[in-house]
């Protein structure tokens, strides 16, 4: 039974060492119960304290007001485990607390974090059957019979309080978040490994003719939509007729909507081909205006949306035409939407702004003067910086759980 209460922490089993029971009161003395704390006579403050509470969020600490100040306060001693009567969930506090109502904790001076963290596994663990109906008083905890390892050659029988191993805890609890610290690093390096691999970004350093494309200030001219595009309406899918589809979500054809949410596909699905619209252009949902790339062949679910297909098939790349997206959700965004719905006609009589080759013309210029290398060239120059903010965030993010575990 011990050996379940420890194991489920983590990844590393506990091993078969003798277990003693003990008493709380015996082990920490009386638990106290600590004064409530109306939150309407409470301030936030940067400098506060900790206002404690009976969650399991947030190590215990009120998401609503996590450092407070006021008058009268009753801090708690620093160095506690805390728990609510009413739904109790251990949780240590090294600096003196202010605490809610229900608010229980017991002073471990003695103990270090590690020690501490073994203990409150097995606390949290002991006290499942405790709720509303049946709290966790101070007077029941007091009385708790807990188990915790015992030094070995220990006595099954005849043993006492130091004949606990609280170098095992030590030891156990360090190894356990090694572990943790080795699989997270891990885990983080190989998925963003993998996935800069597949998408070619494995080198994510600028490079001096990228550093001049960042830059770089392009001029920008006025070009007719339907100069630069082929456009069509969709076909139009309805939802009713695969709608066992859309759930089971197993195809291999995107199902595209207006929606702004996962690309504007709702569903992976099957169907037959003359239901498909070719891919490798730009969509807009028609009523809500939603403008994504498509590289792929697709369904779509209404022929009011659009499909955009560059004139010029050179310039046809990914990189462009994200970077048409982004031109044109700023040039339709707040101009069209359900009450005013951009249709196949409306957009014929648009034009957008886009970067011309340097030395053009102001004046006498043409689709040829379009700069489409530089739009290439800008999208991969972003892909990259977000790449490495990424990369940047996951060492942050390393090295803070580091910082955590080991405060």
């Amino acid at each position: 039974m011990v050996n379940g209460l420890l194991s489920s922490a983590g990844q590393m089993p506990v091993d078969t060492r003798v277990w003693g029971e003990f008493v709380a009161k015996d082990l920490f003395g009386p638990s106290k119960l600590g004064k409530y704390h109306n939150p309407s006579t409470l301030h936030e403050s940067d400098d506060g304290y900790e206002f404690i509470c009976a969650s399991v969020r947030n190590n215990g600490i009120n998401h609503a007001m996590p450092k407070v100040d006021g008058e009268n306060l009753s801090l708690t001693p620093p160095n506690i485990i805390a728990w609510g009567k009413q739904s109790p969930f251990f949780t240590y506090h090294e600096n003196p607390c202010v605490t809610s109502q229900g608010m229980y904790f017991i002073e471990i001076n003695d103990l270090t974090r590690n020690q501490i963290h073994f203990v409150i596994t097995i606390l949290n663990k002991l006290t499942r059957g405790y709720n509303y109906t049946n709290c966790l008083i101070g007077k029941k905890f007091d009385e708790l019979s807990i188990p915790l390892p015992l030094k070995p050659g220990t006595d099954e029988v005849n043993y006492t309080e130091d004949d606990i191993d609280w170098a095992f805890m030590e030891s156990y609890i360090h190894e356990l978040e090694e572990s943790y610290i080795h699989e997270l690093e891990e885990s983080y390096i190989h998925e963003l490994d993998a996935y800069l691999k597949e998408t070619g970004l494995d080198d994510y350093t600028l490079t001096d003719d990228e550093r001049e494309v960042l830059e770089r200030e392009p001029v920008f001219k006025e070009f007719k939509v339907t100069t630069l595009f082929d456009i069509v309406n969709t076909k139009s899918i309805r939802q009713s007729d695969v709608r066992e589809q859309l759930q089971s979500n197993d195809g291999s054809i995107p199902y595209i909507t207006a929606s702004d949410k996962n690309n504007a596909i709702a569903a992976y699905i099957e169907c037959p081909q003359e239901w498909i619209d070719k891919g490798n252009c730009i969509f807009i949902g028609g009523k809500t205006t939603t403008v994504t790339y498509q590289s792929q062949d697709f369904c779509s679910n209404d022929s009011h949306n659009l499909a955009l297909y560059l004139k010029n098939e050179q310039a046809r790349t990914e990189h462009v035409q994200l970077y048409l997206v982004s031109i044109l959700k700023k040039a339709f965004a707040n101009k069209y939407q359900w009450s005013n719905a951009l249709s196949k006609t409306k957009i014929k009589a648009e034009s957008i702004q886009l970067p011309v080759k340097q030395g053009t013309d102001d004046v006498d210029y043409t689709e040829a003067d379009i700069d489409w290398v530089y739009m290439d060239a800008y999208v991969r120059v972003m892909e990259k910086l977000v790449i490495a903010d990424v990369v940047d965030y996951k060492n942050e993010m390393i090295a803070t759980t580091k910082g955590l575990i080991k405060n």
